[in-house]
């Protein structure tokens, strides 16, 4: 079962404003400089906005503060994107890759167990699919 996000930044239609929900507690959307320093502080959060759903998570590099990238999940894909460093990161962008990662135009990266399970049944190309299977058996060795 996938984990839940600890924090979500979420549209809310009734009201026409983004609201953040973290650890259960609501709050109103944070100005900008508040933002990036709620950013700098966690490692990951969901984004429901008018436009799709992501995830995003915060990966550590060797150099600089960390880099965030937007997740989708697509039956067993994920679609991975760059989405900048905390300064970078408005509700605009957010909208923007929420956009398309729903849209369908950002290749996929296969999530390992799929791309085993999958490499292991398709046949090589230009195989036919059963030619196995039109074969006579073979006969034991004696």
């Amino acid at each position: 079962m996938p984990k839940r996000a600890n924090a979500t930044v979420a549209w809310v239609g009734g009201q026409k404003s983004y609201e953040l929900r973290e650890d259960g507690r609501l709050s109103a959307m944070p100005d900008a400089i508040a933002w990036a320093r709620w950013l700098d502080a966690h490692g990951s959060f969901a984004f429901h906005g008018q436009r799709g759903r992501i995830n995003l998570l915060k990966e550590q590099r060797k150099a600089g503060p960390g880099y965030w990238y937007a997740y989708r999940r697509r039956g067993e894909r994920v679609a991975k994107r760059y989405a900048g460093r905390s300064a970078e990161l408005s509700v605009a962008r957010l909208e923007a890759l929420a956009q398309a990662l729903d849209g369908g135009d950002t290749p996929l990266v296969p999530q390992p167990a799929a791309q085993e399970s999958s490499a292991a049944n398709s046949p090589a190309a230009g195989e036919p699919l059963l030619a196995p299977k039109l074969q006579p058996p073979r006969l034991p060795r004696r």
